[in-house]
């Protein structure tokens, strides 16, 4: 009975994988924002980011893949890296590291997500959800871009007058609006490195959007004529 009730629950998580990954994705956008200040807000950002890692590979991981267990060290030493700093290790370089280690993992969680549109023969609901997993995805890793190279470069950035220290949520905030080309003009990029991360945020974000566009409705229209032709037949 056990046994049973243990395999529908990995088949509910199998099935909803992209559901939980989006909403793991949405908690560390929107808990940031409410969540600021103190060990309380701490622990719950971090904890909600700690479910963003695992949900990523989980996500990302398919059952015939080999050595599956690989993927859990990986997220298990992300998560190791990513308390040190609530745990109160304030180290520059350990900081520079673990944003550089989160940048390359979303990049490998982001393309084995694309390798499972590519493979995707019709344009169904988890598919749609994967596309939007990869743009959210896509923005926080260009956050944790920008906030690196601020660390690097102090002068970096100008900010508003409200923004006295800048956060992770701030720089995410800058990133979404630079891959959507809205651009309001409050945080602005003030050399010449951060001009360049930004335009090739704006270029990543539009491409993106319009790349995955054509591949959806391509999907979808040979899925209706493959669909049309078999009626006929």
């Amino acid at each position: 009975m056990k046994t049973r009730h243990s395999f529908k629950l990995f088949q509910w998580f199998k099935t909803y994988r992209f559901h939980l990954l989006l909403l793991s994705t949405l908690m560390v956008l929107i808990i940031p924002v409410f969540f600021r200040e103190g060990l309380v807000s701490e622990v719950i950002f971090f904890s909600s980011f700690t479910y963003l890692l695992i949900q990523s590979m989980l996500a990302a991981s398919e059952r015939q893949v080999k050595h599956n267990w690989r993927r859990g060290i990986v997220v298990f030493m992300m998560i190791i890296i990513l308390w040190l700093e609530p745990a109160g290790v304030h180290n520059t370089i350990i900081n520079n590291t673990r944003l550089l280690l989160l940048v390359l993992f979303f990049v490998f969680i982001i393309y084995s997500l694309s390798r499972f549109i590519r493979r995707s023969k019709t344009v169904s609901i988890r598919v749609i959800l994967v596309a939007i997993n990869i743009y959210l995805l896509m923005g926080i890793s260009f956050g944790n871009l920008a906030l690196l190279l601020n660390w690097f470069y102090p002068a970096a950035y100008t900010f508003p007058p409200n923004i006295q220290e800048p956060a992770f949520v701030d720089f995410v905030y800058f990133s979404f609006v630079t891959m959507s080309t809205v651009g309001y003009g409050d945080f602005l990029p003030a050399i010449r490195q951060s001009q360049m991360l930004a335009y090739i945020t704006a270029i990543t974000g539009q491409l993106y959007v319009a790349i995955i566009m054509a591949i959806i409705v391509g999907k979808y229209l040979a899925h209706s004529e493959k669909k049309s032709t078999d009626e006929q037949f």
